[in-house]
């Protein structure tokens, strides 16, 4: 969303186009630098608001476990801190296949105590 102008979202909303799914991945920048995204928490506020200013609802996924036990914590905070600024209208958790159950339940766990967000 952040390479298009509002202008051009309306006419793929016009075309049709009533939901972007978006690779988040996660909001921590120190995450998002590690793994090469190509993308800031800002520049992810920015495209979600011409999206919304456009009218086309946005699913967001992020990856559980991207940060590892080193930064998890950050990863949580960073996540649920940049999606609560957001607000999409759908968002698709998915795991990384190498992280135990154990693990991930803790992850979202420990997000909900320390923010309060609801999956």
């Amino acid at each position: 969303m952040r390479r298009k102008s509002v202008e051009e979202l309306k006419e793929l909303k016009q075309a049709g186009l009533t939901l972007a799914y978006t690779g988040l991945e996660s909001g921590d920048p120190v995450i998002l630098e590690r793994i090469k995204k190509g993308l800031t928490p800002e520049q992810a506020v920015k495209g979600m608001a011409k999206a919304k200013a456009a009218g086309i609802d946005i699913l967001v996924s992020i990856i559980f476990g991207i940060g590892g036990k080193e930064r998890s914590r950050e990863h949580i905070v960073e996540t649920t801190r940049l999606l609560n600024i957001m607000k999409p209208e759908q968002i698709a958790p998915i795991t990384r296949c190498m992280f135990s159950w154990d693990f991930l339940i803790t992850d979202a766990f420990f997000c909900k105590r320390t923010t309060g967000f609801r999956f």
